[in-house]
């Protein structure tokens, strides 16, 4: 919660504007809407979350990952990506034994 790294957990505006703008403005073509529009309502979805009350809020990483993945689809990711079920299935996509991670977690 320091001023410092209050930015490191999510992308902030200018990082957005800056990296997947062109994404979301392609995305906003695709799906035939205006892009101020899409632009605006993709913050007030996925853009809120503060660290520390002087720094900016920044946007979500997975969710707004996830949104441009489902092809700009608005959706409740908070749902699926915050259950251990997601948590699992990165986890096996990645090919970590289950068990062996278990034991570690239990031991610590």
């Amino acid at each position: 919660m320091s001023e410092v790294f209050a930015t490191t957990y999510g992308y902030t505006q200018e990082e957005v504007e800056h990296y997947i703008g062109d994404r979301i403005d392609a995305l906003a073509d695709k799906n035939k809407v205006d892009r101020i529009e899409y632009r605006e309502k993709i913050q007030k979805r996925y853009n809120g979350f503060r660290f520390h009350e002087k720094a900016p809020t920044v946007y979500h990483p997975v969710w707004l990952g996830m949104f441009i993945i489902e092809g700009g689809r608005f959706s409740n990711f908070w749902f699926s990506t915050g259950s251990p079920s997601f948590n699992f299935k990165v986890l096996k996509k990645q090919n970590i034994d289950f068990l062996k991670l278990s034991t570690t977690i239990f031991l610590i």
